[in-house]
């Protein structure tokens, strides 16, 4: 597949999507070419209630089926549910990439590709084998 580079204000992300078997693969690269320190959100917040604490996620991918027929697969604020009131929106953590640094990253979904969020629980779609 094509590697996709883009650059806003001295930020490139550079992603080579693949396929492994029944997972779509992503792996990326950020890169601070600015003299800005630049915060990532890279993880989400979990909570487990068995042991009542909190870790960071960082196999946490939210995957939208836009309103012009693409699927959106990212890392990030999650676009919050339209058909659902929700009490506050679920804010990513983030980790620092200063000047210079490049951050690396692969990011993993199995198929079939279904739609997640961090308001709803997963979909048993996911415990499918092709």
């Amino acid at each position: 597949m094509t590697e996709l580079p883009r650059e806003v204000a001295g930020v490139t992300i550079a992603c080579q999507p693949d396929r492994a078997g029944n997972r779509l693969v992503f792996a990326y690269f950020l890169t601070n070419a600015s003299s800005e320190l630049v915060y990532v959100m890279d993880a989400t917040p979990k909570f487990d209630p068995a042991t009542n604490t909190w870790s960071a996620d960082r196999e946490s991918v939210v995957v939208w089926l836009g309103v012009d027929d693409i699927a959106r697969v990212m890392r990030g604020i999650a676009p919050p549910p339209a058909d659902a009131d929700v009490w506050s929106r679920v804010i990513p953590l983030a980790v620092p990439l200063r000047p210079g640094e490049t951050l690396e990253r692969r990011l993993e979904i199995p198929l079939p590709l279904g739609e997640t969020s961090p308001y709803f629980p997963d979909l048993p779609l996911r415990q499918y084998h092709q």
